[in-house]
């Protein structure tokens, strides 16, 4: 992917549609967030904007986690229920679930 930082660019409205760009640390556009229906989702275009932008420091974040904590994005499914054993309760258990899914998500081609 695109190295980061990525960045949000203004809301741009046209007769169309109404847009935000997301730009990375070079200048280039590499994404756009838009809604071609409604005229009154402004603050939902920015927010999907936003969150477009920190996708590769959510994703570094979630290495982060990961690497600490023994490599559980590497594990085999195997090792890593056998990891989940190990957390404390249900909720540290999905943590580590949706960290290991975000990372697989962003890195994985899963088509």
């Amino acid at each position: 992917y695109t190295p980061g930082p990525w960045t949000r660019t203004p809301n741009e409205r046209n007769s169309m549609t109404r847009a935000a760009g997301i730009k990375a640390a070079n200048g280039y556009y590499i994404a756009e967030a838009l809604d071609l229906n409604r005229w009154d989702r402004d603050d939902e275009v920015e927010a999907n904007a936003r969150l477009i932008a920190a996708a590769p420091e959510l994703l570094e974040a979630c290495k982060l986690i990961a690497e600490t904590w023994g490599n559980v994005d590497t594990l085999t499914e195997q090792e890593f229920e056998g990891f989940l054993k190990q957390a404390s309760d249900e909720a540290e258990q999905q943590m580590w679930r949706k960290v290991r899914r975000a990372i697989r998500s962003a890195t994985i081609d899963s088509l």
